[in-house]
């Protein structure tokens, strides 16, 4: 499936990821739709329910990678979303300052705003949450920053050395 210009109702996935963000300046929202650039992907029916691993939406300041499924039956939504906010964006909402930078955001050496969340509930009411699986194997996921990691946990707790006093 390809589809260029169109809108996904009822959400504004800005919106959601500036909520989840908890953003110091919050996204400006386009009402309860969020108009993309393109939409690319494939989805495989079975049973009802449409699923994809490979989803690509292109925003104009954003871009989102999903993958999950639909259910077209009971019209249940159960997704995982990474999106990718662009240095320009992220820098207008706050950055590496976000309120939640720590569990719901990282930045890329680009100063992108990676935003893992997963996406539950219905296809009338979405919900956002943050997916800490995702941004736990994405922040430790290479052994140097595991290992970095570890190490400044362990020196924070190190007792700290007192300065010798010359004589």
């Amino acid at each position: 499936m390809q589809r260029t210009q169109g809108k996904l109702l009822p959400l504004n996935l800005l919106n959601e990821m500036s909520a989840l963000g908890k953003f110091m300046k919050p996204a400006s929202g386009n009402g309860a739709n969020t108009p993309f650039l393109s939409l690319k992907g494939q989805f495989q029916i079975k049973n009802g329910a449409a699923e994809t691993q490979d989803l690509r939406l292109e925003l104009d300041r954003a871009g989102a990678l999903i993958a999950g499924s639909l259910n077209l039956v009971d019209q249940t939504v159960n997704l995982r979303l990474l999106t990718t906010l662009n240095k320009q964006f992220s820098d207008e909402v706050g950055g590496t300052k976000t309120g939640a930078f720590l569990s719901a955001a990282m930045s890329s050496p680009k100063g992108e705003l990676l935003m893992p969340s997963l996406v539950k509930g219905t296809f009338s009411k979405p919900m956002f949450g943050p997916d800490p699986i995702t941004l736990g194997k994405m922040k430790f996921g290479r052994p140097q920053n595991l290992q970095q990691g570890v190490q400044g946990i362990i020196d924070f707790f190190k007792p700290k050395k007192k300065e010798a006093k010359e004589p």
